[in-house]
């Protein structure tokens, strides 16, 4: 078992995607619980993880794991579960109307 950090403390208010030379290693685990927290919300927005065999921009593609930028969970983080994901994961913000700030981290299975 091991901890990450998917992302520090960020304002996003753009459709963007984490740089490919920051995404996670994970390839250590088979069972990822994602932890997402929002202490700004925005009108809109939101937070998709990728998933990729290497570290190629080209090479990202969506999972099924999504964050709402706009909905509050509270001082409770979000938490999602991801399931034998290729080696590297990183986020990507989509719809977004208005500034988010969010932290990402997540902690990590072995099969």
């Amino acid at each position: 078992m091991g901890t990450f950090i998917l992302q520090n403390l960020t304002a996003v208010s753009a459709n963007i995607a984490q740089a490919a030379q920051d995404a996670v290693d994970v390839s250590a685990f088979g069972r990822l619980t994602i932890q997402v927290q929002k202490p700004q919300l925005a009108q809109d927005g939101v937070l998709t993880l990728q998933q990729a065999l290497t570290r190629d921009d080209d090479a990202f593609e969506d999972t099924t794991v999504t964050f709402d930028l706009s909905t509050a969970t509270g001082t409770t983080p979000e938490t999602k579960v991801l399931v034998d994901p290729p080696p590297f994961i990183r986020w990507k913000t989509t719809s977004m109307n208005g500034t988010a700030k969010f932290m990402a981290g997540g902690i990590g299975r072995p099969n």
